[in-house]
């Protein structure tokens, strides 16, 4: 009997620790999504240089400090770069604009000197490699990190380990794709 009341205890108190995350994945979920294509989105991008021109952002309207303000970038065709700075100093902020995650409350963001949101969310979304600060692998092969439950072809797999830059790195390993890596969270 005393165990059944331990047990009650800790399944109560489970309960109410799990409550603000049940309570902000169901924000997440239901969250209405603002962003839209437009009508004639243009649906490709190649060959692309990003500009942020006078670029200002805050994620509420109601805050009164921007997480950007003014800001300034060119980034020319085929140059990469790293956005480094401490936390809240905006790195994230910068991603989520080129991405459309969000749009800019005030300047432009341009790529080829063409307002972002004249571009398909998903056509900008492939064509945009970025890499977290925290990367994630799942326990497997390599090769199961890569495909991450998806149904790709042999080359699709080889054109995402040539994008990403891996090619010499995975076939230095014995066993190349079939490598088994641990289940890694940072």
């Amino acid at each position: 009997m005393l165990i059944n009341l331990l047990l009650l205890s800790v399944v109560y108190v489970t309960i109410i620790t799990a409550k603000p995350s049940k309570d902000r994945i169901i924000e997440v979920l239901t969250e209405k999504i603002d962003i839209k294509d437009k009508k004639y989105a243009i649906d490709t991008v190649s060959d692309y240089e990003v500009e942020y021109k006078d670029v200002s952002f805050k994620y509420v309207d109601t805050n009164p400090h921007h997480n950007l303000e003014k800001i300034n970038i060119k980034i020319k065709k085929g140059q990469t770069i790293g956005i480094i700075g401490s936390t809240g100093s905006g790195k994230t902020s910068i991603v989520n604009l080129l991405t459309r995650l969000y749009e800019c409350n005030e300047g432009q963001v341009l790529l080829n000197n063409i307002q972002l949101n004249n571009y398909s969310i998903k056509a900008l979304r492939d064509a945009i490699a970025i890499v977290p600060q925290k990367s994630i692998l799942y326990s497997g092969t390599i090769k199961d990190n890569i495909l991450m439950g998806g149904n790709y072809s042999d080359e699709e797999v080889e054109k995402a380990i040539t994008q990403a830059q891996a090619a010499e790195f995975i076939n230095k390993l014995p066993n190349k794709l079939d490598s088994i890596v641990e289940q890694k969270w940072n």
